[in-house]
């Protein structure tokens, strides 16, 4: 058997569309945390951490194949059709890899001890950048 972890609120009768559903936690008014002691990302992380450590958190994926295929595309320039051949690279997935929250969480911390060394204080903001091709 099943544990229903939703309820519905809310009017039954709105032409179209269904009735609104909540947390069985939060059916009377919309919750912003958890619990009271809930109050930032890093919180909630260890909030999942604490109630689901063994669960699925972070899914990634490895690139296995680079496919590269040549196209004669027409565009318009200056009012004339020009011809040009362009390349256009396609990412062969491989399946799912996950990581469980208490798995995540040994990385997050990882990560944050790394950011103290090189010196960023409590509350500081970073920003995080990566390219793209």
């Amino acid at each position: 058997m099943t544990k229903c972890l939703t309820v519905d609120v809310g009017p039954s009768d709105v032409q179209g569309e269904t009735r609104i559903r909540r947390s069985v936690l939060s059916a009377k008014r919309l919750m912003s945390s958890p619990t009271d002691d809930v109050k930032t990302l890093y919180d909630v992380f260890n909030y999942s951490v604490k109630v689901r450590p063994n669960l699925n958190a972070i899914g990634y994926r490895k690139v296995v194949k680079i496919v590269e295929e040549e196209k004669e595309v027409t565009k318009m320039v200056g009012g004339e059709e020009v011809k040009e051949k362009k390349t256009w690279r396609f990412f062969k997935m491989s399946g799912y890899h996950w990581l469980t929250y208490k798995d995540a969480k040994a990385v997050v911390d990882s990560i944050g001890c790394g950011l103290r060394k090189f010196g960023v204080q409590p509350k500081e903001k970073i920003t995080v950048f990566g390219a793209t091709r």
